[in-house]
C-alpha cells in the first residue's frame, strides 16, 4: 500500500497558498488552452447553431443539445450554454467561444431483396455536415476549427459507423449519428484544451529514481486511470532586452494508475525518473499535462 504524504503540504497555509497562487497566474498566461487541475476551468460558451440549406428545426435542436453533451462530456472546460447564467450576447463574460454550424443532413434509404424469399428490407444512413469553431472574444484569435462529416468517415473504419448504416428506421440512424456527433465534439474539445496538474511528491523510488507519485488531479477534474502524462518543468528565462519569457522543457512521461478520489492521482513513471528527482529535489515546479 502506498501511504501519501500530500496533507503535510497544508500545514504551512500562507507557504502554501502562495505556491498554489505564483503557479496558477503563470499557467493562465502561459497555456491559455489548458485547464490546472484545482483552479476554475476555462469557460467555453456555446452560441445557438446557424442553419444552412433546409433542415428541420428538431433535427438542428438535436444537434446542438448533442454538441453541447460532448462539450460537458469532455470535462475539460465549463461549457455555457444558451441559457446559464454566465451567458453573454456580447461574449464579454467567457473565455472562449465555440460556434457551430450545421451544413446540411441527409438521410439514405437502401434495400435488400432476400433471394429465397423474395422479401424486401430497408436500413437507413443518417449523414450530418457540421462546422465547429472555437475562438477567443477578447483578441478574435480562432484557436480550433473544424468540419465533420458524420456517418462517411466512420462507416470506413465499421464499429460505431455499422449501427449508423444498419439502422432499420430513419429515426434510428439519425439518433445513432447524433450520439457519434457527440463523441466526435467530446474529442475536439480533448485534442485543444489539455487537463495539467502539479506534480506533487515522489511516493516511491526505485533505487535514485523515481517510481510512483503524485499529481493534484483527479476524478473531478477528469482525469482517469491508464491515463498518459507529459513531465515539463517551466522556468523563466530573461532576455537581452529585459523581457522575461517561460520556457517548457519536457523531463518525462507518467501513466495514471489509480484515481485516489476528487483531487489527487497516483502514476508510474514511464520515462524520466531520474530527471524528475533531481527535479523534485531542486524544488522545481513540475507540470504533468495530457499527451492526448
Amino acid at each position: 500500500m502506498i501511504e501519501s504524504n500530500h496533507s503535510k503540504s497544508v500545514h504551512n497555509p500562507k507557504a502554501y497558498f502562495m505556491k498554489y497562487l505564483i503557479i496558477s497566474v503563470t499557467l493562465l498566461f502561459i497555456s491559455p488552452l489548458s485547464i490546472f487541475a484545482q483552479v476554475q476551468k476555462k469557460s467555453l460558451q456555446i452560441t445557438p447553431f446557424t442553419v444552412a440549406g433546409m433542415v428541420d428545426e428538431g433535427v438542428a435542436e438535436r444537434v446542438s443539445q448533442y454538441t453541447y453533451s460532448g462539450a460537458v462530456q469532455s470535462k475539460r472546460v465549463e461549457v455555457l450554454g444558451q441559457n446559464s447564467p454566465g451567458f453573454s450576447a456580447g461574449m464579454a463574460t467567457t473565455d472562449y467561444v465555440m460556434e457551430g454550424s450545421i451544413l446540411g443532413v441527409e438521410m439514405k434509404e437502401n434495400s435488400r431483396t432476400n433471394e429465397e424469399t423474395g422479401e424486401v428490407s430497408f436500413t437507413y444512413e443518417a449523414y450530418i455536415n457540421v462546422s465547429l469553431k472555437i475562438t477567443e472574444p477578447k483578441t478574435g484569435q480562432i484557436i480550433a476549427s473544424k468540419q465533420m462529416r458524420i456517418g462517411n468517415d466512420v462507416l470506413a473504419g465499421g464499429g460505431v459507423g455499422s449501427f449508423v448504416r444498419n439502422a432499420k428506421t430513419p429515426e434510428e440512424a439519425m439518433e445513432n449519428a447524433m450520439k457519434i456527433l457527440g463523441n466526435k465534439t467530446k474529442k475536439f474539445i480533448q485534442k485543444h484544451f489539455k487537463l495539467e496538474a502539479e506534480l506533487v511528491e515522489i511516493t516511491e523510488h526505485k533505487g535514485s529514481q523515481a517510481k510512483l507519485v503524485l499529481v493534484s488531479g483527479g476524478n473531478a477534474a477528469g482525469f482517469r486511470k491508464n491515463q498518459k502524462l507529459s513531465v515539463s518543468i517551466r522556468m523563466p528565462k530573461t532576455l537581452s532586452n529585459g523581457t522575461t519569457l517561460m520556457r517548457t522543457q519536457q523531463i518525462g512521461e507518467i501513466k495514471i494508475v489509480k484515481v485516489e478520489d476528487e483531487n489527487f492521482s497516483v502514476a508510474q513513471v514511464l520515462k524520466g525518473g531520474q530527471q524528475i528527482a533531481n527535479a523534485v529535489e531542486s524544488g522545481q515546479v513540475m507540470i504533468c499535462a495530457t499527451v492526448k
